[in-house]
C-alpha cells in the first residue's frame, strides 16, 4: 500500500511539472524578427491659388493624394515600390509596381536595374574613380574623402540602394521619376554634415534640340560654418554669359527645421520651392509656385506627408493583393 501511495505522489509531481507555465526567463526569449519591412507613405498635393493672366481662377484648383508602399529587405539591396498615384490604395489593379535591384557587378562598376511591371525600363551605372570621384552614368560627383570612402563601402560591399539615392536626391542630372521615389521619407536618418559633395558635372537633355542633344552643366556647392549645405548652383556658359537653371539656397536653420529655396528654370516653366526640412522626422513639406510660361498660368501648391506607417512582414511582397490584406487587418 505504501509503495502504491509513493508512486501516486510521484505521478502527481510529474504531471504538475508538465503543466507548469514557462519561467520568467523563458517568457523573455524574443521571437525571431520578421525579415522584411513594408512602409506606407501618403502625400497630399493641394493647390491654394491659381492665376491665369494675373487673374485668380478658382475653377482650376486641384487636390490629390499620392499613396506609395515600399517593401525593403534587411540588407537594403532590393527595394520594391508600389505607386498608386491618385488611385484608391485598396482597389485592385490601381498600382504600378517598380523593382530596384542590382545587376551583375564588379569592384569597378555597379549597375542598379529598375523594372516597371517586370519590364526593365532603366539602369544606373555607378563607378568609383580615383581622387574621390563617383561616376553616375555620364555624370561625375567629386566628394570629400570621408564621404567617398563611406559611399564606396556602402555601395560596393553592402549594395545599399538608399545611400545611392541620397547622393542623387537633388536631381541634378536626368534621373527617372521612378528612381526619385526612393527619396521619399522611407527611413528617417540623421544626416551626416561631414559628408560633402564638392562639385559635379552633369548632362541633361536639351528639350529644344533632337533627342541626342545634351546640355553640359557645372554644379558648385557651398557649406555654412556648421557644415550644412548652404548653396547649390547648376550653370553653364552660353555665348560667354553664365546661364543658371537650378539654384538651391539655405534661408533658415534652427534646432527644429531647415528652410531651403529651390528655383528651376526652363524655356517652358519657372518653379520656386520653399522646402521645410524637419530635423526630428527628416521629412519635407513644400510650398511650390510654378509658372507655365506658354499658358501664363501661375499655380501655388502645398505638398506634404499626411501618413507614414510601418509593417513587419515575412516575405518580399510582389503581389499587391497581399498589401491590401495587410493594411486592412493591421
Amino acid at each position: 500500500m505504501k509503495k502504491y501511495l509513493f508512486a501516486l505522489c510521484l505521478l502527481v509531481i510529474f504531471m504538475s511539472c508538465i503543466n507548469e507555465k514557462p519561467n520568467k526567463l523563458d517568457d523573455k526569449i524574443p521571437l525571431a524578427p520578421k525579415p522584411y519591412t513594408m512602409i506606407l507613405i501618403q502625400e497630399l498635393y493641394k493647390d491654394i491659388l491659381v492665376k491665369v493672366d494675373d487673374k485668380i481662377n478658382k475653377g482650376k484648383l486641384e487636390i490629390s493624394k499620392i499613396s506609395l508602399v515600399g517593401v525593403f529587405n534587411q540588407k537594403g539591396d532590393s527595394i520594391q515600390i508600389f505607386n498608386y498615384l491618385n488611385n484608391n490604395l485598396l482597389k485592385d489593379g490601381s498600382e504600378q509596381k517598380i523593382l530596384f535591384t542590382w545587376g551583375k557587378v564588379s569592384n569597378s562598376q555597379q549597375k542598379l536595374l529598375i523594372f516597371v511591371e517586370d519590364n526593365l525600363t532603366d539602369s544606373i551605372n555607378v563607378s568609383f574613380i580615383d581622387k574621390n570621384i563617383v561616376k553616375i552614368n555620364d555624370d561625375t560627383y567629386q566628394l570629400n574623402e570621408l564621404y567617398y570612402d563611406y559611399l564606396k563601402k556602402k555601395i560596393v560591399d553592402d549594395h545599399s540602394i538608399k545611400d545611392l539615392s541620397i547622393l542623387m536626391k537633388d536631381q541634378l542630372g536626368d534621373y527617372s521619376d521612378d528612381f526619385m521615389l526612393l527619396n521619399k521619407n522611407w527611413f528617417p536618418n540623421k544626416e551626416n554634415l561631414d559628408f560633402k559633395i564638392l562639385s559635379a558635372k552633369v548632362k541633361t537633355h536639351d528639350m529644344n534640340r533632337p533627342d541626342d542633344s545634351f546640355d553640359n552643366w557645372d554644379v558648385s556647392f557651398e557649406y555654412a560654418q556648421n557644415h550644412r549645405l548652404s548653396h547649390i548652383k547648376r550653370a553653364k556658359l552660353n555665348k560667354n554669359k553664365e546661364e543658371i537653371n537650378l539654384e538651391k539656397s539655405l534661408k533658415h536653420d534652427d534646432p527644429n527645421y531647415v528652410l531651403y529655396e529651390l528655383t528651376t528654370n526652363t524655356d517652358k516653366s519657372d518653379c520656386t520651392d520653399l522646402i521645410y526640412h524637419y530635423k526630428k522626422t527628416q521629412q519635407d513639406s513644400i510650398k511650390r509656385k510654378a509658372l507655365q510660361i506658354g499658358l501664363n498660368q501661375e499655380t501655388t501648391s502645398l505638398i506634404y506627408q499626411i501618413k507614414r506607417k510601418e509593417y513587419k512582414v515575412d516575405n518580399f511582397i510582389s503581389d499587391p493583393s497581399e498589401i491590401k490584406k495587410i493594411i486592412l487587418h493591421k
